[in-house]
């Protein structure tokens, strides 16, 4: 099996390190530089899409500047959160792909991905007008559907550590 780790680490991204257990890293990964759980980036996500659903311009007593600078600054971490995730993920992915089938790999992992992207868009304009939702509160749909992936992540994680404390 590669792991996630393996396939960043391999293509020279040296300032980030995927450990498996946070609490027991290798003495070597002392002072690696940023250091990061894969595990994290969709709480991450989800805390930042649960702001930007929650707040409202009351949460600045009405200073217009002030919320569109908040939620420039939610949006940009949002942003950045999803960068943690997508770009090892499209390394990892050119990395194991057949070197023959590359073209085909992008091509279908793009395709997906606008695809998903489209069914995404569609299935939040049916939302806000079947709920009357305002737009700042579509966020709160994003992140009822970044619980899955939390969901996922931390059982993943549980796995992953029972299986290297079975295994040294």
């Amino acid at each position: 099996h590669v792991r996630m780790t393996d396939g960043v680490k391999q293509l020279g991204f040296p300032m980030v390190d995927m450990p498996h257990d946070r609490h027991n890293r290798r003495p070597s990964d002392k002072g690696r530089g940023i250091v990061f759980e894969l595990d994290d980036v969709p709480l991450a996500t989800l805390v930042f899409f649960l702001l930007l659903g929650l707040i409202t311009p009351n949460f600045v007593n009405g200073n217009l500047t002030a919320y569109y600078w908040l939620i420039a600054a939610l949006l940009t971490g949002a942003g950045i959160a999803s960068g943690f995730y997508i770009i090892p993920l499209q390394a990892l992915i050119q990395e194991l792909a057949p070197a023959n089938s590359l073209g085909r790999f992008l091509g279908t992992t793009n395709a997906l991905s606008f695809v998903f992207t489209s069914f995404a868009g569609i299935l939040l304009v049916i939302c806000r007008n079947l709920f009357h939702l305002p737009p700042n509160r579509i966020f709160l749909i994003c992140a009822a559907l970044t619980i899955p992936c939390i969901i996922f992540a931390f059982r993943r994680q549980k796995i992953m550590n029972d299986a290297l404390h079975q295994n040294p």
